[in-house]
């Protein structure tokens, strides 16, 4: 059976900041010298939450009206889980906005 879009989405933002490296506080996108990239940017190697849920959608469409309706269904969900996706990301820890992922993707279980 097929997954759920959102939840394609969910697991893919996922894989992009799995580890510490690959993720990043207060800019969308960074490339590997650390310096702030458009997350589009073939450079990006380190994502934010919003980051990696945008670039997760544009991966799965190449129209740029869907890759924003399924990044913003997908953010909706996981904020009705914390007051502030940006503040869990540029605030918290990495391992806090895995676990806000890991919890959306255990409670939406495929």
């Amino acid at each position: 059976m097929a997954q759920p879009v959102e939840r394609q989405i969910v697991q893919r933002a996922r894989a992009l900041i799995a580890t510490p490296l690959t993720w990043t506080q207060d800019e969308f996108a960074r490339d590997r010298c650390g310096e702030p990239v458009s997350w589009r940017s073939p450079e990006a190697v380190q994502f934010c939450i919003w980051g990696a849920l945008n670039r997760a959608a544009r991966e799965m469409t190449g129209d740029e009206h869907q890759r924003v309706r399924l990044a913003d269904h997908a953010a909706r969900t996981l904020r009705g889980m914390t007051p502030s996706l940006s503040r869990l990301n540029d605030r918290g820890t990495h391992a806090d906005v895995l676990a806000l992922l890991d919890t959306y993707l255990q409670t939406n279980a495929a």
